[in-house]
């Protein structure tokens, strides 16, 4: 059995982080236990892309439980970087990394795919429509009455450091959408379990509510000073202004409270 990895992009349009890093574990539904731990590393060249994979012969061999640390392109193959670029430079869409022979693997076995890792190795984007091609143009599979929209192609910068995109200005207009850091669920786990040995012992609302909820954050990669506020002003239920001891606005509202404390006493302080 063979395994190909690629990453497809989304739509309107096409969008895509240029280049995608990720780890994958693999695990079959094979009657004996699954005890290899080796990691197959796989570093795919332009030349090494396939757009079908059905006659391709396998890059690598692996294992069930074998982890695969490979690289992806982008939906375009990477070609276009720059304004200026056309999609006449495109050899295909969505190229494929592998495939991978796995080992043991027959007819009708299940096989099982684990993503421990994935992240952009990029500084930007790249979204396009032509005629023929985008969710708003005809294509072989969806007619539609307008002219057809011409080709134009746009970049998303990606700020690493901060963890944000933000629109291209030639696109029309900015706007700023929370990127995932680059955290593997290994890493929240471990970070979590820290976390909550840490605070185990908290007792003082006052003394370490604001560290409580740092640490909190940064569990997961998050800047609490970014996202959310302290002792942020609210208005309640019934229309009286208050203030609220943390509030990242439309995701989470928090009232802290001391151990021990009655929290049936809090009900009054429930915000919009």
């Amino acid at each position: 059995m063979t395994l190909t990895a690629s990453r497809r992009a989304s739509r309107p349009g096409i969008d895509s982080a240029h280049a995608n890093h990720a780890a994958i574990v693999l695990a079959l539904g094979l009657s004996r236990p699954v005890l290899a731990q080796n990691v197959v590393r796989y570093e795919p060249k332009e030349a090494d892309l396939k757009y079908v994979f059905g006659v391709a012969k396998p890059v690598a061999t692996v294992k069930p439980g074998d982890i695969i640390d490979t690289k992806t392109f982008d939906c375009f193959g990477n070609v276009i970087q720059k304004p200026g670029d056309t999609l006449a430079k495109i050899k295909g869409d969505n190229p494929l990394t592998g495939p991978f022979y796995v080992e043991g693997a027959e007819p009708g076995d299940t096989l099982a795919v684990k993503i421990l890792e994935l992240a952009v190795d990029s500084d930007q984007g790249v979204g396009a429509l032509a005629p023929g091609f985008g969710a708003l143009n005809t294509t072989n599979y969806t007619p539609m009455l307008h002219a057809p929209v011409p080709e134009k192609i746009w970049f998303y910068a990606i700020e690493q450091l901060a963890k944000r995109t933000y629109h291209s200005p030639s696109a029309g207009k900015d706007v700023k959408r929370a990127a995932m850091p680059h955290l593997s669920w290994n890493e929240v786990r471990d970070r979590a379990i820290r976390f909550s040995r840490d605070h185990a012992g908290d007792r003082s609302e006052s003394a370490e509510k604001q560290t409580f909820w740092n640490e909190f954050f940064n569990v997961f990669g998050l800047r609490r000073a970014s996202l959310a506020s302290f002792e942020a002003n609210v208005i309640n239920l019934k229309g009286n202004k208050g203030a609220i001891d943390l509030l990242w606005r439309g995701k989470l509202l928090v009232e802290h409270k001391s151990f021990g404390e009655d929290l049936g006493l809090t009900q009054t302080k429930v915000f919009t």
